[in-house]
């Protein structure tokens, strides 16, 4: 005890030393601080010192504390400036996002935003959520087969690269490989799509739709006979039987027997469309994502295609009484089918204003507006259609024929973008009868 009293005496003759040689100034300086409440480095007693150093342990930690309690800013994502006005539509929408923020390293979320969008119009988006899935997951081939079909509806060529990945991740995947040939065929590219119907009619014996491709390919190139034995598997299928009629009509055409021709034309028109080819991996992907006016207009459309005219009629109801843009886009061409281009102008405008994103309504006004002879203004309005939905052959269609008496060049410019687009990619139309 008598030791540490030493210690402590040593300690405060050392301190009275060091006041007493610090220049006049800093003394004089130390002692107007402490007049103004300023706490010197140092200075003062041990127990304000670590009090203030408590002040500053105590302060940091509620520092510390509040930015970790602070939720982090959430990244934007793809289709975040979509809008929806269906509420059954906005849920999915929001299903979607959450998952994604949720999992962003899931392909799967990834991928489940990405068919969302896809199956309420939303192409570009849809495509950058898929190809999010597809990096995520570099040995699945399926996000950069639907990344490529929807892709498909805007840049064909795009599409042709996106789905050669596909295939180059699994080679005997059917659905990848029937869709590169069909597209590599409308893009004028026939010897490429040889191979992948070949390939198809060797690894299936029988695949009636890969038949099909490549006796159109082999009838492209003048090889007839070939292509006669090609579409045989084709004759009896109900996904092919009337499109391989009239091909054999073409071939015997080709061959100069147009008696034969004749006849598996006709014997084409007698029969009903050909019936979906089975096992389409995207198409119920998008059936389950579809909510509200999309999907009573996809099941309608189905309906008709279908020859079901009471389930058509019903579904039909249903879609006018909930949705009163489609009553008016359907009054507008009872309308036009009458004449009446006038009023079907402003039935056609009422339907814009009621869903302004929906862009059918609005490629009708351009018609309307064309067939009272206001070309101009018809080609400004299909020039909005085409902004919002580039795949809209039609109103590539109608800006050719608006365009054609003033500039025929830009209306066979326009005519030669709508022949990039497949007819049977369209998006959802509304029901084409009441």
């Amino acid at each position: 005890m008598s030791r540490r009293r030493g210690v402590e005496r040593q300690a405060v003759h050392a301190g009275q030393r060091a006041d007493r040689a610090r220049p006049a100034d800093a003394a004089g300086a130390e002692g107007a601080a402490r007049g103004r409440g300023v706490a010197m480095p140092g200075g003062g007693p041990p127990w304000r010192r670590w009090a203030m150093l408590v002040s500053l342990a105590v302060a940091g930690a509620a520092g510390i504390l509040l930015v970790a309690s602070t939720p982090p800013r959430e990244e934007p994502l793809p289709g975040d400036a979509v809008e929806a006005s269906d509420p059954q539509v906005v849920r999915l929408y929001d299903g979607a996002r959450r998952r994604v923020r949720a999992e962003p390293a899931s392909a799967e979320a990834w991928g489940d935003l990405g068919l969302v969008l896809a199956a309420h119009g939303h192409a570009s988006d849809a495509t950058e959520c898929l190809g999010r899935a597809a990096a995520l997951a570099p040995a699945d081939w399926r996000w950069p087969c639907f990344k490529a079909a929807v892709e498909s509806d805007v840049d064909l060529d795009r599409a042709v690269d996106t789905m050669a990945e596909a295939i180059r991740r699994d080679p005997r995947q059917e659905w990848p490989r029937l869709f590169r040939a069909r597209w590599l065929e409308q893009l004028g590219r026939a010897a490429e799509a040889e191979p992948l119907y070949r390939g198809l009619v060797a690894d299936i014996p029988g695949h009636a739709l890969a038949a099909v491709g490549l006796a159109r390919v082999l009838v492209a190139t003048d090889r007839v006979d070939e292509a006669a034995a090609a579409i045989a598997p084709a004759l009896d299928h109900p996904s092919t039987r009337r499109a391989a009629r009239e091909l054999v009509a073409r071939i015997d055409g080709r061959r100069g027997d147009f008696d034969a021709a004749e006849s598996a034309a006709a014997a084409a028109r007698g029969l009903p469309p050909d019936a979906p080819w089975p096992g389409d991996p995207l198409a119920p992907l998008l059936a389950e994502r579809r909510a509200g006016k999309h999907e009573l207009m996809a099941r309608t459309l189905a309906s008709y295609e279908a020859g079901d005219e009471t389930a058509a009629r019903e579904l039909t109801a249903k879609l006018v009484a909930a949705h009163p843009e489609v009553a008016l886009l359907l009054r507008g061409r009872r309308l036009m089918a009458a004449g009446d281009a006038v009023a079907a102008e402003k039935a056609f405008r009422e339907a814009s204003t009621v869903d302004p994103a929906w862009v059918e309504p609005k490629h009708a006004l351009g018609t309307a507006i064309a067939a009272q002879g206001r070309l101009s203004e018809a080609a400004d309005v299909f020039r909005a259609v085409l902004a919002a939905e580039p795949s809209y052959r039609a109103a590539w269609d109608g800006l050719a024929k608006c365009l054609e008496p003033t500039d025929p060049a830009a209306a066979r410019e326009a005519r030669a973008t709508a022949a990039r687009y497949s007819a049977t990619k369209e998006r959802d139309r509304a029901p084409a009868r009441p």
